[in-house]
């Protein structure tokens, strides 16, 4: 009995001994996880947990893969053993989030833990092929350089959704470290749909596939050369960003013409719609827009350079679909552009035309407020624009104030604090 016993205590010291990495490794899993249940947006397993776990699982990943395969004997490489470190190692690695999770149940329960489920399950348990895939590339690309190789592969990757944003009329992307971003954070609609599964199983087969290649040529099986093995890492992923328009996994600006397939010129505006809006209806809303520029002009003492874009959506579906953000308006100050749903026009129109006067002064090249600071940029079209839900803001921030709910001002403008916060306070304050 104390024979088997030793046996098993020795088989785990071994297994998390500080020559593999792994204990380090799951620690700072660990820690991660404690960190996310401290804040608001991820105190319980949902849409925003899986993703930042996701992003983190992939960069544990492929670093534990490449300081594995550096560890390994590249005479006596034994594609069986590596196999089976790497599916035990990463397995623990995506169970870790799983079980930390559960804590948060015992102090909030608002979103089911069953569509939590289905987020990490779609969007998480990915997270460790896609890591392993690019730790393989690197390592076999340059033993000296591994590192540099796998940081500047995952800033290509997030690059491709910056690119996206910046250049298109959409604010959601796909991309295999997040799976599915719908453009806003406090979007509470967002679901796992056939599109996102195809994607990620996309994803699965694409990175699966170059584990398999990059493992046989390191166990000197392969048939394929390095060159070839990358050739394919290269083209198949530049064939899907083609191709990913007609497969509703980005929007180009041919793509939501045909949907909003009418244009109305007015003195500032270019206004996009579907043939189902009536002409009436349009020459209304077309008012609004000029009235509300006439308003802004006024308040800022300036105006945007050209005519502002305007996209009206027939749907929050619709709009859900071709530019993300369901059941948010959003503008866009570089491209002068605005993208406002039919039903909500009224409400949000002149708060998204006043991003569009703010971008003037702004900086960087999305024309926003310095450092990014989403407190500026969400500060200036609410004080453009004070009402909210038909009330003024000063009322509505007196209300907020007199029934205990406070907010450190400080606080409020420094960093990314804006989104520790409700975002109905947030705007309001």
């Amino acid at each position: 009995m104390n024979e088997w016993r030793g046996k098993n205590i020795k088989i785990l010291k071994k297994f998390f001994s500080a020559s593999n990495y792994l204990f380090l490794f799951v620690s700072i899993i660990s820690l991660f996880n404690v960190f996310l249940l401290s804040l608001p947006l991820t105190k319980y397993l949902g849409y925003e947990y899986s993703v930042l776990n996701s992003i983190f699982i992939v960069l544990i990943s492929g670093i534990y893969t490449i300081v594995l395969l550096n560890n390994s004997s590249a005479e006596k490489f034994d594609i069986k053993e590596v196999s089976t470190k790497f599916i035990t190692s990463h397995l623990i690695f995506v169970l870790v989030p799983i079980i930390i999770s559960l804590f948060g149940l015992f102090r909030i329960v608002t979103c089911p833990f069953i569509d939590g489920i289905k987020f990490y399950t779609v969007l998480t348990l990915p997270a460790p092929i896609i890591g392993i895939s690019l730790g393989l590339i690197s390592f076999n690309a340059s033993r000296k350089f591994k590192f540099p190789i796998f940081f500047g592969l995952l800033i290509v990757i997030c690059s491709i959704p910056v690119l996206e944003i910046y250049f298109n009329p959409q604010i959601y992307f796909y991309n295999p470290l997040v799976g599915f971003f719908p453009g806003t954070i406090y979007d509470e609609a967002i679901e796992i749909d056939a599109k996102l599964i195809v994607y990620r199983l996309i994803n699965i087969f694409y990175f699966g596939l170059l584990i398999y290649l990059l493992l046989q040529f390191l166990s000197r099986r392969s048939k394929y050369s390095i060159k070839t093995i990358m050739l394919v890492a290269v083209v198949l992923p530049l064939i899907l960003v083609l191709i990913s328009p007609y497969l509703g996994y980005s929007t180009t600006k041919s793509r939501i013409k045909k949907v909003l397939d009418k244009t109305l010129v007015s003195q500032h505006f270019n206004i996009h719609y579907a043939s189902g809006i009536e002409d009436s209806l349009i020459k209304t809303i077309a008012l609004h827009h000029e009235y509300s520029y006439a308003e802004l002009r006024k308040y800022f003492n300036e105006t945007p350079k050209g005519k502002i874009t305007s996209y009206i959506f027939n749907s929050r579906e619709e709009k859900g679909e071709l530019f993300g953000s369901s059941n948010a308006d959003v503008a866009k100050p570089w491209l002068s552009e605005i993208y406002i749903t039919l039903d909500n026009y009224d409400k949000t129109l002149k708060h998204e035309i006043a991003h569009c006067f703010a971008g003037e002064f702004g900086s960087t090249i999305f024309n926003v407020a310095d450092n990014f600071n989403p407190s500026l940029i969400e500060g200036i079209a609410m004080a453009a624009d004070p009402i909210h839900d038909d009330f003024d803001l000063d009322y509505m921030a007196a209300l907020a104030f007199n029934h205990g709910y406070k907010i450190d001002i400080k606080k409020l403008f420094k960093s990314f604090d804006f989104f520790l916060h409700p975002s109905s306070l947030g705007y309001i304050i």
